[in-house]
């Protein structure tokens, strides 16, 4: 009997955590249990980030899913930034699925350049000359800040060293929860992982090309004729995607081969 009381007292403990849960949620977010942005708190975050925007009339921009954006110019540009705010992240994802099809030679989009409810459309200034990395920076920066800055993004870092290596992982992730337009509960994320290897001998000259596999959790890759920098250091440049993230209790385990020698070795979480 007392064991049977026991599970039931048990049983309304966790109740009552999921329920403060769901409560917290809610409370957290807008009246509908969506995280959600309007596009002067948007217009605000990139000002802070040295993104200085001015606001225009632009009766061309297109209207996406029922909603017509609001306009800046970029700094002293003419590429312009289009934001569109939505209702809900449902309705922004129809008016995403919609943009994906009309996607021309002016407009740059990809899935960072969505922000909880916003939609955000970089339209570069027409130019006669080839594109320079100049000329693209503004999309490269703004992308940089609604992935990181306008979204909820965390992030988790993993560290490990071996014998003659060392390893250091960030991953870079959001998600949210949301409903669609049929009220189906759905999830939606992003995440970005960037990886630099140390070398830990004083020897850094006779180290030649480097090879490299690494996994974690379900997110693998592997690369070969990586050059060492004079510091140490090799760049294993960044992988992104929206399928499933890296939690703080998997780990990542790094197989190096160079000057025909091998070494495996795991990195961990940091708390």
């Amino acid at each position: 009997m007392n064991r049977k009381k026991q599970t039931l007292s048990l049983g309304a403990a966790l109740l009552i955590l999921v329920m403060a849960g769901v409560y917290m949620f809610y409370q957290s977010n807008d009246k509908g249990g969506e995280p959600s942005l309007t596009v002067s708190q948007a217009a605000k975050i990139f000002e802070q980030q040295d993104i200085h925007l001015t606001k225009i009339s632009d009766p061309e921009a297109e209207m996406i899913n029922g909603v017509r954006p609001v306009t800046y110019f970029i700094g002293g540009t003419k590429s312009k930034l289009h934001i569109y705010q939505y209702d809900s992240i449902g309705e922004r994802v129809t008016a995403s699925d919609i943009q994906k099809e009309k996607v021309g030679e002016l407009y740059f989009y990809n899935a960072v350049n969505t922000a909880k409810n916003l939609l955000l459309i970089v339209e570069l200034e027409p130019i006669e000359e080839n594109m320079t990395a100049e000329y693209l920076e503004p999309i490269a920066k703004i992308s940089r800040t609604v992935f990181e800055k306008l979204n909820d993004t965390k992030e988790i870092i993993y560290t490990g060293t071996g014998t003659n290596w060392s390893s250091n992982t960030t991953v870079k992730y959001y998600e949210y929860f949301y409903k669609d337009q049929m009220a189906t509960l759905r999830h939606e994320s992003w995440n970005q992982t960037t990886s630099t290897l140390q070398y830990l001998g004083d020897d850094i000259a006779s180290v030649e090309d480097v090879y490299y596999e690494y996994q974690l959790g379900s997110h693998g890759g592997s690369g070969s004729g990586l050059t060492i920098q004079p510091d140490g250091t090799v760049g294993l440049g960044s992988s992104g995607g929206s399928g499933s993230i890296p939690r703080k209790d998997d780990t990542v385990t790094f197989t190096i081969r160079w000057n025909d020698q091998t070494e495996t070795f795991t990195a961990q979480a940091v708390d």
